[in-house]
Protein backbone atom coordinates (compact mmCIF):
# COMPACT_ATOMS: atom_id res chain seq x y z
CA UNK A 1 0.00 0.00 0.00
CA UNK A 2 2.83 2.36 0.83
CA UNK A 3 4.47 1.67 -2.50
CA UNK A 4 1.26 2.39 -4.41
CA UNK A 5 0.67 5.69 -2.66
CA UNK A 6 4.29 6.69 -3.03
CA UNK A 7 4.10 6.05 -6.78
CA UNK A 8 0.90 8.09 -7.01
CA UNK A 9 2.54 10.90 -5.11
CA UNK A 10 5.52 10.84 -7.48
CA UNK A 11 3.28 10.93 -10.54
CA UNK A 12 1.16 13.83 -9.30
CA UNK A 13 4.02 15.82 -7.83
CA UNK A 14 5.99 15.34 -11.03
CA UNK A 15 3.35 17.19 -13.02
CA UNK A 16 2.85 19.73 -10.26
CA UNK A 17 6.47 20.79 -10.06
CA UNK A 18 7.15 20.67 -13.78
CA UNK A 19 4.32 23.09 -14.46
CA UNK A 20 4.88 25.61 -11.69
CA UNK A 21 8.56 26.01 -10.98
CA UNK A 22 8.78 28.91 -13.44
CA UNK A 23 7.55 31.68 -11.17
CA UNK A 24 9.29 34.47 -9.38
CA UNK A 25 12.80 34.17 -10.76
CA UNK A 26 14.09 37.24 -8.98
CA UNK A 27 13.26 36.52 -5.36
CA UNK A 28 13.86 33.15 -3.77
CA UNK A 29 12.38 34.37 -0.50
CA UNK A 30 8.86 34.39 -1.89
CA UNK A 31 9.45 31.91 -4.68
CA UNK A 32 8.06 28.81 -3.03
CA UNK A 33 5.32 30.58 -1.13
CA UNK A 34 3.97 32.18 -4.29
CA UNK A 35 4.27 29.18 -6.58
CA UNK A 36 2.90 26.35 -4.52
CA UNK A 37 -0.55 27.85 -4.14
CA UNK A 38 -1.56 27.58 -7.78
CA UNK A 39 -3.57 25.03 -9.70
CA UNK A 40 -6.40 23.85 -7.46
CA UNK A 41 -6.97 20.86 -9.70
CA UNK A 42 -3.53 19.48 -8.95
CA UNK A 43 -3.97 20.34 -5.29
CA UNK A 44 -7.12 18.25 -5.35
CA UNK A 45 -5.17 15.38 -6.81
CA UNK A 46 -2.59 15.83 -4.08
CA UNK A 47 -5.41 15.82 -1.56
CA UNK A 48 -6.56 12.47 -2.89
CA UNK A 49 -3.08 11.02 -2.54
CA UNK A 50 -1.73 12.69 0.57
CA UNK A 51 -4.93 13.85 2.29
CA UNK A 52 -4.26 17.56 2.04
CA UNK A 53 -0.67 17.22 3.19
CA UNK A 54 0.83 19.36 0.44
CA UNK A 55 -2.22 21.20 -0.82
CA UNK A 56 -3.07 22.74 2.56
CA UNK A 57 0.36 23.18 4.07
CA UNK A 58 2.32 24.83 1.32
CA UNK A 59 0.20 27.96 1.28
CA UNK A 60 1.23 29.50 4.59
CA UNK A 61 3.73 32.09 5.67
CA UNK A 62 4.25 34.07 2.48
CA UNK A 63 6.50 36.64 4.08
CA UNK A 64 9.28 34.60 5.57
CA UNK A 65 11.00 31.77 3.74
CA UNK A 66 13.14 31.06 6.78
CA UNK A 67 10.21 29.64 8.69
CA UNK A 68 8.03 28.85 5.71
CA UNK A 69 8.76 25.16 5.39
CA UNK A 70 9.32 24.58 9.07
CA UNK A 71 5.90 25.97 9.96
CA UNK A 72 3.92 24.40 7.14
CA UNK A 73 5.06 20.85 6.69
CA UNK A 74 3.79 19.49 9.96
CA UNK A 75 0.38 18.14 9.00
CA UNK A 76 -1.10 14.79 8.13
CA UNK A 77 0.48 12.31 10.49
CA UNK A 78 -2.17 9.65 9.99
CA UNK A 79 -1.84 8.34 6.44
CA UNK A 80 0.78 6.36 4.58
CA UNK A 81 2.84 9.43 3.83
CA UNK A 82 3.74 9.86 7.47
CA UNK A 83 7.44 9.69 6.63
CA UNK A 84 7.21 13.27 5.39
CA UNK A 85 4.80 14.55 8.00
CA UNK A 86 6.88 13.09 10.80
CA UNK A 87 10.25 14.16 9.45
CA UNK A 88 9.46 17.70 8.43
CA UNK A 89 8.58 18.85 11.92
CA UNK A 90 12.10 19.12 13.26
CA UNK A 91 14.45 22.03 13.57
CA UNK A 92 11.92 24.85 13.28
CA UNK A 93 14.40 27.56 14.11
CA UNK A 94 17.02 27.05 11.46
CA UNK A 95 16.10 26.59 7.82
CA UNK A 96 19.74 26.02 6.95
CA UNK A 97 19.79 22.62 8.62
CA UNK A 98 16.06 22.04 8.60
CA UNK A 99 15.77 19.85 5.53
CA UNK A 100 19.15 18.24 5.92
CA UNK A 101 18.27 17.02 9.40
CA UNK A 102 14.72 15.92 8.72
CA UNK A 103 14.53 14.07 5.45
CA UNK A 104 16.52 11.05 6.48
CA UNK A 105 13.73 8.66 7.42
CA UNK A 106 11.81 5.89 5.72
CA UNK A 107 14.49 4.31 3.56
CA UNK A 108 12.50 1.17 2.92
CA UNK A 109 9.83 2.19 0.40
CA UNK A 110 9.78 3.82 -3.02
CA UNK A 111 10.63 7.20 -1.56
CA UNK A 112 14.16 6.05 -0.77
CA UNK A 113 15.60 8.55 -3.25
CA UNK A 114 14.51 11.41 -0.99
CA UNK A 115 15.57 9.85 2.27
CA UNK A 116 18.98 8.99 0.88
CA UNK A 117 19.65 12.20 -1.01
CA UNK A 118 18.55 14.85 1.42
CA UNK A 119 21.10 14.03 4.06
CA UNK A 120 24.07 15.78 2.53
CA UNK A 121 25.57 19.23 2.93
CA UNK A 122 23.99 20.19 6.26
CA UNK A 123 26.01 23.34 6.66
CA UNK A 124 25.18 25.27 3.53
CA UNK A 125 21.61 25.68 2.36
CA UNK A 126 22.77 27.54 -0.73
CA UNK A 127 24.27 24.43 -2.27
CA UNK A 128 22.21 21.94 -0.31
CA UNK A 129 19.63 20.98 -2.91
CA UNK A 130 21.96 21.33 -5.86
CA UNK A 131 24.40 18.87 -4.34
CA UNK A 132 21.94 16.36 -2.95
CA UNK A 133 19.21 15.70 -5.47
CA UNK A 134 21.28 13.79 -7.96
CA UNK A 135 20.54 10.19 -7.02
CA UNK A 136 18.20 7.48 -8.23
CA UNK A 137 18.15 8.25 -11.94
CA UNK A 138 16.40 5.01 -12.81
CA UNK A 139 12.83 5.62 -11.65
CA UNK A 140 10.06 8.01 -12.60
CA UNK A 141 11.63 10.83 -10.63
CA UNK A 142 14.38 11.22 -13.21
CA UNK A 143 13.14 14.71 -14.06
CA UNK A 144 14.16 15.85 -10.58
CA UNK A 145 17.53 14.17 -10.58
CA UNK A 146 18.36 15.64 -13.97
CA UNK A 147 17.01 19.12 -13.35
CA UNK A 148 18.21 19.75 -9.84
CA UNK A 149 21.88 19.30 -10.62
CA UNK A 150 22.45 22.62 -12.38
CA UNK A 151 23.38 26.06 -11.11
CA UNK A 152 24.96 25.02 -7.84
CA UNK A 153 26.35 28.43 -7.04
CA UNK A 154 23.21 30.53 -6.87
CA UNK A 155 20.18 29.30 -4.97
CA UNK A 156 18.20 32.37 -6.02
CA UNK A 157 18.02 31.30 -9.64
CA UNK A 158 18.68 27.64 -9.04
CA UNK A 159 15.24 26.15 -9.63
CA UNK A 160 14.21 28.64 -12.30
CA UNK A 161 17.35 27.96 -14.33
CA UNK A 162 17.02 24.21 -13.96
CA UNK A 163 13.48 24.26 -15.20
CA UNK A 164 14.49 26.21 -18.29
CA UNK A 165 17.28 23.76 -19.04
CA UNK A 166 14.99 20.74 -18.96
CA UNK A 167 11.73 22.43 -19.90
CA UNK A 168 11.02 20.17 -22.85
CA UNK A 169 11.66 17.08 -20.74
CA UNK A 170 9.51 18.18 -17.85
CA UNK A 171 6.67 19.34 -20.06
CA UNK A 172 6.72 15.99 -21.81
CA UNK A 173 6.62 14.19 -18.47
CA UNK A 174 3.75 16.33 -17.21
CA UNK A 175 1.81 15.67 -20.38
CA UNK A 176 2.11 11.94 -19.92
CA UNK A 177 1.01 11.81 -16.27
Amino acid sequence: MTNIISQQLFNVTRMYLSNYLMYNKNNNTTYLSNCLMCNKNVSQQLFNVTRMYLSNCLMCNKNNNTTYLSNCLMCNKNNNTTYLSNCLMCNKNDNTTYLSNCLMCNKNNNTTYLSNCLMCNKNDNTTYLSNCLMCNKNDNTTYLTNCLMCNKNDNTTYLTNCFNVTRMTTLHISATV
